[in-house]
């Protein structure tokens, strides 16, 4: 039944063409439903209902009650109203820039809704005279939204420029009331003090709450030939003056000083007029300087443009401390900035362009350092919502952007989103008599800072080396992004099956795919903002199968007069990735590695030195270049360094134990299973031989053979030789 109310009513609104939008909230267990005007005549129909509620007037609470009663009954289910209504304000403007050369994000999301150009300070005349209201400054004060302007206000103390105010619990349009029907305070000459530096119109308010005092620094009018903030001088040019006032409840406000102004060590103070100030409190300040005015300046008439001067005092800047070069698209606007951004602070101004109809609309400045580099983005100034009033009010000037407690601190909402509620002066022209005719309206405004960029990266197996004998590899990882950062990472070995995401790392052990052969490993990284790279691999080679163990090597035969003996073995073979080098050991005794033990490369030789008297022996092992390693060769027979070479068999005999000696070409006469005897070919002497290393396979009388090694002698006296043996040929005709 309360549905079919609710969208009977809709309907109704709908049906007349009245383009309304609404806020509904919950507030102290009542429903309140809030209209935002974009049409005059909607006033007729809902202005005693809805049109002046907001948290904090009495009248409001009691109009919305009525209102929803009448429509409603004792409804107050707020889901469904909310369901029933639509989420984005009607006439609302998306759209995005694009940046190009920004750390941390690439584009920002804009969504802006302005309320009309007169949705938060609609007054047409003070006593009768026109009451223009201009340069706006909103603060986000707790729950509330304060919002301070200039205006001119008429009464029996006088009449001119002063600072307004006006509060709302939402910021939405038409929710905005003052909380006092007066200034927030009066001119110097209405306050007693009618020939001071500060007696004249006061305009463009700023208000910073730091640690529960508001500083609010205003714009004094000082003409020509009147006091300014210097005993005994007045002002040959237009010689304006920062002022500041001060409070604990943002209501009530005390003047801080009747001496001078905030800004101090003015060079040319005569002729220096300071104007459409703009105060932060920028607590990350590296000097310890946390009070930034921006501040524009005529000296002699002629503009100079801003300056900013910082200061750790919020009642003295140091004009011989002011920095140069803020380009500032024009002056009066707000400034803030999103401390949480990705790649640092940015720094936010308000400000207004021209869009395709030729009206003014609000626009944002962009800056890393709030100093020298402002900018828009590539695709050129961002177009917020502006008014569509087309008689007196359809242009935005003098802009102002909510910051919590005026700090310049944005409302950030997470997920690099921000919320800020502006205002805008309205009206034809800034300056008379357009001016006299301005208003201000109200708009939301937020706007989400993306990373569209996929990050880059590559990947190494094992630091880029070919082949691995292990299915467990070590993976180095690269990637960068230029937005919002790596956050993960995942991974595959065919490039069409992947394993789930996990957090970024430089490296990760992997296991490869069974089975020898080039093994692949993919990988794809995503930022935080959910940008998937493109697809980077790394191959390599699996060998898991260790080489075929070599032959054994050879030697120049039994025996040799040279001490440098040379080694040679038949290379070894491997299917996979080839034999990288071998492993060789020589030594006195079969497998021994007393003479030299080590990797000599893919070579099929060695050389060693050896000594006379002594026998050498060589084995070799292959490895791959997968790092797989062969069995041991057999040992080499053995080679003897003699020094008693080319003697007969006779004189063999005569040597003493132990000599060594080396007899070519002898005859075989006789073989025994553990020895054998050779004669000389003339059969004039023969001798016994003990081949160390065994009988040789299919040794018989009549071989030619060579013999090489010591001289012994047994038990019996019979002289032998402990040697090795080398076949010449198979009998005595060779």
């Amino acid at each position: 039944m309360h549905q079919q109310l609710l969208r009977t009513a809709l309907s109704v609104l709908t049906g007349m063409h009245i383009c309304i939008s609404a806020v509904v909230y919950l507030y102290e267990g009542t429903l309140y439903l809030t209209t935002i005007q974009k049409n005059r005549s909607l006033l007729m129909l809902v202005n005693w209902s809805v049109q002046h509620m907001c948290f904090g007037h009495e009248e409001a609470g009691s109009m919305s009650s009525k209102f929803l009663e009448f429509y409603f009954g004792s409804f107050r289910w707020a889901p469904v109203i909310a369901w029933l209504l639509a989420a984005s304000p009607a006439g609302a403007v998306e759209s995005t820039i694009h940046f190009s050369n920004q750390a941390g994000f690439d584009a920002i999301r804009f969504q802006s809704q302005f309320y009309g150009y007169q949705s938060a300070v609609d007054r047409d005349y003070t006593s009768g005279q026109l009451a223009y209201d201009y340069s706006v400054h909103i603060t986000k004060d707790a729950s509330r939204y304060r919002m301070y302007a200039g205006g001119r206000w008429r009464s029996a103390l006088g009449d001119g420029d002063h600072v307004l105010q006006w509060v709302s619990n939402t910021g939405a349009g038409g929710t905005w009331a003052m909380p006092h029907s007066r200034p927030e305070f009066w001119q110097g000459q209405e306050d007693g003090y009618p020939n001071t530096w500060f007696s004249d119109n006061y305009i463009e308010p700023e208000v910073v709450k730091v640690d529960g005092t508001y500083y609010m620094y205003t714009q004094v009018q000082i003409n020509p030939g009147r006091p300014i903030d210097i005993p005994g001088q007045t002002a040959v040019t237009q010689a304006d003056r920062i002022q500041l006032h001060t409070s604990t409840d943002g209501n009530n406000w005390t003047r801080w000083s009747t001496e001078r102004g905030v800004v101090v060590n003015i060079d040319d103070p005569t002729i220096t007029s300071l104007h459409h100030q703009e105060v932060i409190y920028v607590p990350w300040d590296s000097s310890g300087k946390p009070w930034w005015m921006y501040v524009g300046v005529h000296i002699n008439g002629a503009s100079k443009g801003y300056y900013r001067i910082r200061s750790s005092d919020p009642t003295t800047f140091d004009w011989q401390s002011r920095e140069t070069g803020i380009p500032f698209s024009q002056f009066g606007n707000q400034t803030a900035y999103a401390s949480q951004a990705p790649g640092g602070p940015l720094f936010v101004r308000i400000t207004f362009v021209t869009d395709a109809t030729g009206r003014k609309v609000p626009s944002l400045q962009f800056s890393r350092s709030g100093l020298r580099v402002w900018f828009w983005g590539d695709d050129g100034p961002i177009k917020l919502d502006g008014s569509q009033d087309n008689s007196k009010n359809k242009n935005c000037y003098f802009l102002g952007i909510s910051t919590i407690d005026g700090t310049g601190e944005l409302e950030y909402l997470g997920n690099n989103t921000y919320r800020a509620i502006y205002g805008a002066t309205t009206s034809n022209s800034p300056v008379a008599p357009d001016i006299f005719y301005s208003e201000i309206g109200a708009g939301e405004l937020t706007f989400q800072l993306l990373d569209t960029t996929a990050p880059t990266g590559g990947i190494s197996i094992n630091g880029g080396t070919v082949y691995t004998n292990s299915r467990s590899v070590m993976l180095a990882l690269t990637s960068t992004d230029s937005g919002f950062g790596v956050s993960q990472m995942r991974f595959s070995s065919d490039g069409t099956n992947w394993g789930t995401w996990e957090s970024y790392s430089v490296t990760k052990v992997w296991t490869l795919p069974e089975g020898d052969g080039t093994k692949w490993v993919y990988v794809q990284f995503q930022d935080a903002a959910g940008n998937v790279s493109q697809t980077y691999s790394d191959s390599i080679i699996l060998d898991t199968t260790p080489p075929m163990a070599p032959a054994s090597p050879t030697d120049d035969g039994a025996y040799t007069s040279a001490t440098n003996i040379t080694f040679n073995w038949t290379g070894a073979s491997d299917t996979t990735s080839g034999i990288q080098g071998y492993n060789c050991q020589i030594g006195t005794a079969p497998g021994g590695s007393d003479v030299f033990d080590g990797w000599v490369g893919d070579v099929s030789s060695k050389t060693a030195a050896g000594s006379f008297g002594k026998r050498y022996f060589c084995r070799v092992q292959a490895k791959d270049w997968a790092g797989n390693i062969s069995g041991w060769s057999q040992s080499s027979d053995g080679i003897t360094i003699a020094e008693n070479t080319g003697i007969g068999i006779a004189s063999a005999r005569q040597l003493a134990d132990a000599a060594s000696v080396g007899l070519a070409s002898k005859v075989v006469t006789a073989v025994f299973f553990d020895c054998f005897y050779i004669e000389e070919a003339s059969r004039e002497a023969g001798i016994k031989v003990k081949p160390i290393a065994g009988i040789p396979s299919g040794l018989a009388p009549g071989n030619i053979i060579d013999v090489g090694g010591l001289m012994r002698t047994d038990s019996s006296f019979e002289r032998w030789i402990d040697a090795t043996v080398s076949i010449v040929s198979g009998d005595g005709s060779s």
